[in-house]
């Protein structure tokens, strides 16, 4: 027999073993699932399930479809919707609506078959169905925390199943792992939140949307995320002991724990409490020390009863963390204390040197210094200059005015009076003088403000001289012609000034030196009938001055060193000043809130420097409030200057702040100086500026050249200063055609 095929022999064979092929093909294996996610869902379906596995077909007939069964009712088999597997080991399957009574033992199998025949997997996986109808949330315990740590909070209601991925969603990229405890309480673990808001929490139990527990009410999963509540540092007499300070942590402001309400005069009734308004008084009036608003003030009247002793508490609704709306209160109560110098009283006995032969003797302490908020007590005495005396007049008043008719006082006799001042404290002072008897037909002069005032040096000094009518005013006539003369003590300089013929002089801020005291002498009368006074005037150092060149307001290049200015202040040259410096960025929230954020440790954090430099892409682009702060003693000033950092360079005007930072004194003017540097063309003017009490009116008038043309490269412009008495603000503006 021969070993080859015939040619209708071999067609058949191979028309065969190709038949038997494609029937092979056409018989795959079993697939396999390895896992799936989620594990349960609810009855109304539309849970998406993700399954991993191997031998998967992604589509035609033998596309892998998925399928349920359980034992309740028994061999039942539930077909799911699928969406195309993207490969052969990944397919997605959506759940249907499930009309069977389930419960949580009921138990379920997932399996997946390929197309034609029943290749069933040989690796099936437990599901869960649950009723959500059967399910709901009644309350959120706790319902509010701290957006800056974690918070664990207790979800309570009926029906939970212990699913094993229960979740909380707070925004669709947080989802928080929950811990089922029984079926009427969860647990979860609430992360930091980036805001402070108020937000619905929902609790799923397959850590999909679409098993989401409902609310038995609409605010039963409401949870608000709070900043914390700011902290008062201290709360001490003002050195004055006028006011109450109340130093804070942090900038803060009045207002609700949601609703925003930012009074600039904020209402002491509504920070503290009953008690403590009963203390103040109902005189008494809140402020805030600056525009930072970390201190507030506390305006004490006669009618407060505030002491060393009294306890200061807030009301539970009163301050909170500034710019932020949903922050909490302050809830503390503060003993008052005292500043680190004690308020001692200084009697100031004001009167003629001499007493009148005629009239009243007419003497006054309404010029005693350091009574705090409430009127001193004042005690005086009066008796003949003579050792022997024993014989006190002793007057008793709240007043701090005594008159006595000259003719109760003997003729032939000097008199010594003597002043006590008590203010609230219970402190004590005393001071006294010898009056003799005025004979001569001269006025009787008194300088006001007492035998001894306390100035600064940069203080302008207005003294005031008042005659009395001598007796017997009969044998005046004429003019009144006055006289100064002011000496220094021996070791101070002299003083020339030109003395008006007046019965007042002003004495310019500087002209008078820290340290050394002065001797005014005023002196006055009718032809060669002359009255005399004199007052010695204490002169301490200059009152320092926080100014940061440029103002309160800069926009500068990220690219470029950022040099703040703080040698420009007043007073840095003095002993015992210290210079400090903060940095706080301001930032806006998406609810519209704002929030300052310290920047200190990462900019600088520097004392005792006056000019800081921060070198250039140290900054990243938006807003930065600097505060420069300087302290010596019980004195503290301060200046905020705001710094836009942006991207690309823009004209920037630096508007260096007059001296004295207040609206100009009588015997001076205000300087206004403005530097523009750019590196781009454009131009500068200056426009309106503002009086107080007056209207605007139009610098051009006053100054030329008012526009400014901008040629970059090159060195920074100065404009010409503007002059302008009697206090102004300045506002120049900047434009650029690339702007």
């Amino acid at each position: 027999m021969s070993t080859f095929l015939s040619a209708a022999t071999a067609a058949v064979f191979f028309f065969l073993l190709a038949r038997a092929h494609l029937s092979a093909s056409q018989t795959p294996a079993p697939p396999t699932l390895y896992a799936y996610s989620p594990t349960s869902g609810p009855t109304v379906g539309g849970t998406v399930i993700r399954i991993n596995g191997s031998g998967f077909y992604p589509s035609g007939t033998l596309n892998s479809v998925c399928y349920f069964d359980s034992t309740s009712p028994s061999g039942s088999t539930m077909g799911v919707t699928n969406v195309p597997s993207s490969n052969a080991t990944n397919i997605t399957c959506i759940l249907p609506y499930i009309n069977y009574t389930v419960t949580p033992s009921t138990s379920f199998t997932i399996y997946v078959r390929n197309g034609q025949g029943n290749e069933y997997t040989t690796s099936k996986q437990q599901f869960l169905f649950f009723n959500l109808s059967n399910i709901n949330v009644t309350s959120v315990s706790p319902n509010e925390g701290y957006n800056l740590s974690s918070t664990t909070i207790q979800v309570l209601g009926t029906g939970f199943v212990a699913t094993g991925m229960i979740t909380c969603i707070v925004d669709t990229a947080t989802n928080v792992p929950c811990n089922y405890v029984n079926s009427t309480l969860i647990t979860c673990i609430l992360p930091r939140y980036p805001i402070t808001a108020r937000r619905t929490l929902r609790i799923t139990l397959n850590g999909d949307a679409t098993g989401a527990i409902p609310p038995a009410t609409p605010n039963a999963t409401q949870f608000t995320f709070f900043y914390p509540a700011p902290q008062a540092t201290s709360c001490s007499f003002s050195p004055s002991y006028a006011s109450l300070l109340l130093q804070f942590d942090r900038a803060v402001e009045v207002g609700g724990e949601a609703a925003p309400l930012t009074p600039a005069q904020p209402n002491c009734s509504v920070v503290f409490d009953d008690a403590t308004m009963v203390a103040l008084g109902t005189d008494a009036t809140c402020t805030w020390h600056n525009s930072e608003q970390w201190v507030l003030v506390v305006n004490l009247a006669p009618t407060s009863n505030v002491n060393l002793t009294t306890n200061i508490t807030f009301r539970g609704n009163s301050i909170r963390t500034r710019y932020v709306s949903f922050s909490k209160l302050v809830k503390q109560t503060l003993r008052v204390t005292q500043p680190s110098v004690e308020l001692v009283p200084i009697a100031v006995l004001q009167g003629p040197g001499s007493i009148p032969s005629c009239g009243n003797l007419t003497l006054s302490a309404e010029y005693s210094l350091n009574g705090g908020y409430k009127p001193m007590q004042y005690w005086w005495t009066i008796r003949p200059n003579a050792t022997n005396y024993t014989g006190d007049l002793t007057f008793s008043s709240s007043s701090a005015k005594l008159s006595i008719p000259s003719a109760n006082l003997s003729p032939s006799e000097p008199y010594m009076v003597q002043l006590t001042a008590r203010n609230f404290l219970g402190y004590n002072d005393t001071t006294s003088a010898v009056l003799t008897w005025e004979t001569r037909a001269a006025p009787l002069l008194t300088i006001l403000g007492g035998k001894t005032r306390v100035v600064s040096a940069d203080q302008e000094v207005v003294l005031v001289g008042q005659a009395g009518i001598p007796c017997p005013a009969a044998l005046l006539s004429g003019t009144l012609a006055y006289h100064w003369d002011i000496t220094a003590s021996s070791a101070g300089p002299g003083v020339q000034l030109t003395m008006p013929n007046s019965p007042h002089i002003v004495i310019a801020p500087r002209t008078l030196q820290a340290g050394v005291t002065y001797t005014v002498k005023l002196t006055a009368g009718y032809g060669s009938s002359m009255g005399s006074a004199s007052t010695d005037l204490v002169v301490t150092p200059a009152r320092i001055r926080a100014l940061i060149d440029g103002g309160s307001r800069r926009v500068v290049c990220a690219s470029d060193d950022l040099l703040l200015n703080g040698a420009i202040s007043v007073g840095l040259e003095s002993v015992n000043v210290t210079v400090s410096w903060d940095c706080m960025m301001i930032s806006t929230y998406p609810d519209g809130g704002m929030n300052e954020t310290d920047c200190s440790d990462g900019v600088f954090n520097l004392l005792n420097v006056a000019i800081p430099k921060i070198p250039g892409r140290t900054l990243q682009t938006g807003v930065y409030r600097f505060v420069l702060t300087l302290q010596r003693d019980t004195e503290e000033s301060s200046w905020i200057q705001d710094v836009t950092v942006v991207q690309q360079r823009v004209p920037t005007v630096l508007v260096t702040p007059p001296p004295n930072g207040d609206a100009a004194l009588t015997s001076e003017e205000m300087i206004i100086n403005a530097t523009i540097a750019s590196a781009l063309p454009g131009t500068a003017r200056w426009t309106n500026v503002y009086i107080q009490g007056v209207p605007p009116f139009d610098p051009q008038n006053y100054i030329s050249p008012v526009n400014y043309t901008i040629v970059p490269p090159g060195s920074p412009q100065t404009t010409t200063p503007l002059y302008i008495s009697n206090g102004s603000v300045h506002n120049l503006q900047t434009s650029s055609p690339l702007l």
